[in-house]
């Protein structure tokens, strides 16, 4: 069997303080920062969600003919 897959992680990032008058491209910048940080704060087990809150995994998956 052969399959395509794509896995999904989503950490809920809330109340983030950003400073007033901030760029769009600076707060992207920023969020992409915060949620990298957090990814490897989630990988290495820092950051622990066991109600599921925070952090949600999805998976889509095609199985191809042989």
């Amino acid at each position: 069997m052969i399959v395509d897959a794509e896995f999904t992680l989503t950490i809920k990032i809330q109340n983030l303080p950003l400073p007033d008058g901030i760029s769009w491209m600076e707060m992207k910048e920023r969020l992409l920062e915060e949620g990298d940080k957090r990814t490897r704060y989630y990988i290495s087990g820092f950051l622990q969600d066991p109600e599921g809150k925070v952090i949600s995994k999805d998976v889509i998956y095609k199985i191809k003919e042989n």
